[in-house]
């Protein structure tokens, strides 16, 4: 009751908006909110020094509090040490951005090399020259996948993939136009306007131009690998289309991974004629590379490509475990995604929170889960899932680089 009254069921906006918040302040609460803090033996954290302090003096009180390390252990907070250089990471990333974002923006240069204006030019040059062309329904080499059955309907997931291709043609047009007029504009052809502006001043610091963020998918890769993994993410399309629907599929690869659930949901539900609000996704995960799978089951899908944050995946014994110290992010194994009518997972297993970017925010969507958030994992731990809570465990899409 206490938990509850204190904010483990309660909403704070831009805090606490989810289910997920909610069950973060639960486990954080569980651990002070409990019989065994009136234990003299009982401690805060695995090292012994956050504890209670015995009943005593106020001088006592005090002298504990001083005695305190001035910066906080991550395992304070239940989580890894690796959380302290992610820390880090993240703190000398901001201050290397900020110091790239002021350097001098002059056209000229006095030393040898290249000047800015030379430097975005070879940039948009070649990527105009590479850049690929727009998905088409034409480039289908007769698999069959855009029939439409008795009703005149086509198969859910060819759906997904014609909204994958219109949303990545559209991307591909708004970056092909800025191109063509940047480079018009290096050759003062037509006036630097603000848009070029801003894409002009992107390409010099690495960074992904504002107006090709806006009409991309989240993403916080520097420019050079975004554009890389944009030519990997259009390649996966453009050979489903081309082939047919893969044995195994890219879920990073997505540019709308949630549109991908609900195709796979629909186009079970359409094929056993079952309710699709009562079909929930029954997760497998699998102990070998998805090119070392020969066959995959008749329903559902195999999907590969994620990462794990907070903890790794010990692909041996199929469970969670405790991050390698000094490894961030480690590589999921494939997973075997299946609808299943009414399921009710383990409660054994940590459900865990697949997001598109470790930032893990968006904008709280209708259906109560953030804009980032694609689907539950249930992973098997031999640990009490609140560990993982506390770790902040939690499945990615993309990295940061």
């Amino acid at each position: 009751m206490l938990r509850s009254l204190v904010g483990s069921e309660m909403c704070i906006r831009d805090r606490v908006t989810d289910g997920w918040d909610r069950r973060c302040i639960k486990s954080i609460l569980g651990v002070y909110y409990r019989d065994d803090i009136l234990s003299d033996d009982y401690k805060f954290s695995p090292s012994g020094i956050y504890h209670a302090p015995p009943n005593g003096s106020l001088s006592s009180y005090s002298d504990y509090i001083s005695g305190l390390p001035y910066q906080e252990d991550p395992s304070v907070f239940g989580m890894h040490e690796n959380a302290n250089i992610a820390f880090q990471l993240q703190e000398s990333g901001y201050t290397t951005d900020t110091i790239m974002s002021l350097q001098a923006q002059d056209s000229g240069n006095a030393g040898a090399g290249k000047s800015l204006d030379e430097i975005v030019g070879d940039f948009v040059g070649d990527l105009l020259e590479t850049l690929p062309a727009k998905l088409s329904a034409e480039e289908d080499s007769g698999t069959g996948q855009f029939d439409v059955n008795e009703e005149g309907l086509m198969d859910s997931m060819t759906t997904v993939l014609s909204h994958e291709m219109n949303r990545f043609n559209k991307l591909i047009g708004v970056i092909a136009r800025i191109l063509s007029e940047m480079n018009k504009a290096l050759q003062g052809l037509v006036v630097m306007s603000d848009e070029l502006d801003q894409v002009y001043t992107a390409i010099t610091t690495n960074s992904v131009p504002p107006p090709w963020a806006k009409a991309a998918y989240p993403s916080l890769k520097p420019l050079g690998s975004w554009v890389k993994d944009l030519f990997e993410r259009i390649s996966f399309i453009r050979l489903w289309l081309v082939e047919g629907r893969p044995q195994a599929f890219w879920l990073s690869g997505f540019y709308f991974p949630q549109g991908f659930m609900t195709g796979m949901l629909q186009s079970h539900s359409r094929r056993y004629a079952i309710a699709i609000d009562t079909l929930n996704i029954k997760n497998t995960v699998q102990k070998l590379p998805h090119t070392e799978i020969e066959q995959v089951p008749e329903d559902g899908v195999m999907c590969y490509g994620l990462f794990m944050d907070g903890a790794k995946f010990n692909w041996d014994e199929s469970r969670l475990e405790d991050s390698t110290p000094g490894v961030i992010y480690s590589t999921l194994p494939p997973i075997h995604l299946a609808p299943c009518p009414n399921f009710q997972r383990n409660k054994q297993d940590y459900e865990t929170p697949l997001y598109k970017t470790s930032v893990r925010a968006g904008t709280l969507s209708t259906t109560g889960h953030s804009t980032n958030f694609v689907v539950a994992l249930d992973l098997p731990t031999d640990k009490d899932p609140n560990y993982w809570v506390l770790k902040g465990a939690a499945a990615l899409c993309s990295l940061n680089d």
